[in-house]
């Protein structure tokens, strides 16, 4: 007979699933900005290359290696990955990054737990005849990395270990960009655009039939919306008719299809943000607050640059785009100040993108987010990891959600789960720029559940103990006034 907790477990996992056809963003509170570019040369920039934010740190890679933290004005070498990196990405309060090694060989991959200051070998993966994994995304749960063969890299663990799954039988082929969003993982390769909604068991190849007529260049996330980019404008994927609309007459006429090269399409809050040039060599930047059916433009960029892809960075209150001159004393970036991001308001009932708040600093928790009481609703909202061993290293790979409770009876301690997801799903950041972390724990051997909550101005330590599994009810054990 199973324990009297299995199914509570069992819920928090498969609802993983169940919350990618539930979390629809909708896009609210259009805002106009007026955007004045201040141009930082860098002569020592190369010609390409990709940006990457981890809160107030911005690293630029793909060849040497530099991290800034004053926003683009200064920067420094990172003396941790001094081969090329091709590949980096956030998760939780810790930074990630993929590097070759020189002669060619395995892969490593590192981290940081001090914005890129140091760096610590995780794994080694190796990619069939010594290629390269050019992307890295992830879905909360599960970490991919897509190489430049027929293969995408699977990691449950952040990267302590992979597992090899081939997108298609076809080793000629080579991808470049990947990407996740509720409705499935893509990766773009130079055959094709191929789907996967089965955490890549199995793979569609799209073509004409879901409406997809030019090969892409780019393919990107925005708020779950999911664009593919390229000379030919810009595609959004629909789920509900499983097609790519073109949506490239929404843009400027001077950015239409055939005019200009998109580069890259990213969003800060409910905003989104696209950089090209045109065919004249004129780059440009754009802006939209209602999912691509508008655009507005900001002002010129000096004419004989050109945006690199992956060009988009935002380090607030600065939206910054790399850009490549003519030679390389005009390489370098603009930036300019945007508004504070607007919130991605959720239609499923969520108060905030992420579950929790900030703790008070006089507190001195180990979390820079804790569960809360949010009054509105009379329900608690957390994050929780879900424990299933005493292990260190799965402790740190341990599933995260948020979670929400309803208050059953509140003289006896008795809450209730009333729905969870993945945990921060849009990666978003602390009002402190900070990737958000998860205060809470259940433990699947003992069925009990920590947590740090803050209640109106105070903050408890609580622990319940599971003891209605088919109901998903946990009983209050303690509480202590931190």
């Amino acid at each position: 007979m199973p324990p009297p907790y299995s199914s509570a477990t069992t819920f928090l996992t498969e609802e993983t699933t169940t919350m990618r056809l539930l979390l629809l963003i909708a896009l609210l509170f259009p805002v106009t900005l007026h955007a004045q570019w201040e141009v930082l040369l860098n002569n020592s920039m190369p010609n390409t290359a990709k940006l990457h934010a981890h809160g107030t740190v911005l690293f630029h890679y793909e060849g040497t290696t530099t991290r800034s933290e004053d926003a683009g004005k200064t920067w420094s070498n990172v003396s941790g990955l001094t081969d090329r990196v091709t590949a980096m990405i956030s998760i939780d309060a810790d930074v990630y990054a993929l590097r070759m090694q020189s002669p060619p060989g395995a892969m490593i991959f590192l981290k940081s737990t001090d914005k890129g200051v140091t760096w610590t070998q995780i794994s080694t993966p190796q990619v069939t005849n010594n290629g390269v994994i050019n992307d890295l995304v992830y879905d909360g749960i599960t970490l991919y990395g897509v190489s430049n063969r027929n293969e995408v890299f699977i990691s449950t663990d952040k990267g302590v270990t992979w597992t090899k799954r081939n997108y298609t039988t076809l080793t000629s082929e080579a991808a470049a960009d990947g990407t996740i969003a509720s409705s499935g993982m893509y990766v773009l390769s130079s055959g094709g655009l191929y789907r996967s909604t089965d955490s890549g068991l199995t793979w569609v190849k799209h073509s004409a039939t879901q409406g997809l007529t030019v090969q892409p260049t780019q393919i990107e996330a925005v708020n779950d919306d999911v664009f593919v980019i390229g000379t030919f404008g810009l595609q959004r994927w629909n789920q509900g008719s499983q097609k790519w609309d073109d949506v490239s007459s929404t843009l400027p006429d001077f950015a239409g299809s055939f005019k200009a090269s998109l580069r890259d399409i990213r969003a800060s809050g409910t905003a989104l943000y696209a950089v090209g040039a045109t065919f004249d060599g004129a780059s440009f930047a754009l802006t939209s607050t209602d999912r691509g059916t508008t655009w507005t433009k900001y002002q010129d960029m000096p004419k004989g640059s050109s945006v690199s892809r992956r060009a988009i960075a935002f380090v607030q209150p600065y939206i910054i785009v790399f850009h490549k001159g003519i030679n390389a004393t005009e390489n370098g970036y603009y930036r300019a100040q945007i508004a504070a991001p607007t919130e991605v308001p959720l239609t499923n009932g969520w108060p905030a993108a992420f579950s929790g708040v900030a703790p008070d600093t006089a507190l001195n928790l180990p979390f820079n987010n804790i569960g809360m009481f949010n009054s509105p609703d009379g329900r608690i909202y957390s994050c929780v990891r879900l424990q299933t061993t005493n292990s260190a290293t799965e402790e740190a790979a341990a599933p995260r959600f948020d979670i929400a409770f309803d208050i059953v009876d509140l003289q006896q301690g008795i809450i209730r789960v009333n729905k969870t997801r993945n945990f921060n799903a849009q990666n978003a950041l602390t009002s402190a720029g900070q990737a958000p972390s998860c205060s809470g724990v259940f433990a699947s051997s003992t069925g009990r559940y920590e947590d740090f909550i803050k209640v109106g101005t105070d903050t408890f330590s609580f622990r319940f103990d599971l003891f209605n599994a088919a109901a998903l009810e946990l009983k209050l054990v303690t509480m202590v006034k931190k």
